[in-house]
């Protein structure tokens, strides 16, 4: 599911920013991520065109990577995202404008889940990068209340940001 192809419309997203932590970058094309919890990624996919009793063989986020701001690699980790957002308006202190994460960053046990849906290894750019969110994307399916979308999160200590093309960026083939 890519905004703008085939009619749909339901991916949204925005990054957070520990730096600016009451910045909303819903409107941004690209989305900023950074190690040490500086900056991470809320995506969310409307699945309610697809119907409740599918059967998912296969599910996976491709994300691109537009740039970068330096040669290091980075671990990329997806997260389950437990409670709802706005895009238009997410930032580092907020889910929503009237909604605070429970800890900053989305970082709470109520914000998303402990354990990570996928992870991966980032060292180009550009470039294409996949997770396998299969088994999210069944459940998800199975209880539509349950989807909040993912947080895509780095870690490790090295001092690069990637940049990752959003729903507004436009299309771009995988």
């Amino acid at each position: 599911l890519q905004n703008g192809l085939a009619g749909y419309s339901g991916a949204t997203d925005t990054y957070i920013d520990a730096w600016a932590e009451t910045t909303n970058y819903g409107p941004n094309i690209n989305l900023a991520l950074r190690s040490t919890n500086i900056r991470s990624n809320l995506i969310r996919f409307d699945l309610a065109t697809l119907p409740a009793s599918a059967t998912v063989s296969e599910a996976k986020l491709a994300v691109y990577v537009t740039s970068r701001t330096n040669s290091a690699s980075q671990t990329v980790s997806a997260f389950q995202v437990l409670r709802p957002w706005a895009w238009s308006q997410a930032t580092w202190q907020k889910a929503a404008t009237s909604t605070p994460w429970q800890v900053a960053g989305c970082g709470g046990p109520a914000d998303r889940a402990n354990t990570a849906v996928a992870q991966g290894l980032w060292s180009a750019a550009p470039s294409w990068y996949e997770f396998d969110v299969t088994n999210l994307v069944q459940t998800w399916l199975s209880d539509p209340s349950s989807n909040q979308g993912l947080l895509l999160q780095a870690t490790g200590t090295s001092a690069v940001q990637y940049y990752v093309a959003s729903s507004k960026y436009g299309s771009t083939t995988a």
